[in-house]
């Protein structure tokens, strides 16, 4: 099996995301905006986009949302931790990933 890669996305690489599949609801409300709008109003920003790929297929996502113009993300808004046997642990791997670099320094 190949080895699992975690990382942001970068401008122009977008269509990874969006392609993986359909986007999964919150669980607390259906997702009104697509990625694309939300990239659109400065909400999602590609680097707040995290994928985990092995080789050239993406296996996880998450976005992460905050106002336009805030330098940290709020919240996690999408999370999709695939099909795969490992998926719980390729999707805590893929938060894990994502929030050493995210989160404000205060709180690493």
């Amino acid at each position: 099996m190949s080895r699992t890669t975690f990382r942001p996305l970068t401008a122009g690489e977008e269509h990874l995301f969006t392609g993986f599949g359909q986007a999964s609801t919150s669980g607390v409300g259906e997702r009104r905006r697509t990625v694309e709008e939300e990239l659109a109003t400065g909400l999602y920003r590609p680097d707040w986009l995290w994928v985990a790929e092995r080789g050239s297929a993406i296996v996880a996502r998450a976005a992460f949302w905050a106002p336009d113009g805030a330098p940290y993300p709020w919240s996690m808004t999408r999370f999709d931790p695939g099909t795969g046997p490992d998926r719980v642990e390729v999707g805590a791997a893929l938060i894990e990933a994502a929030y050493s670099v995210l989160a404000p320094p205060e709180y690493q």
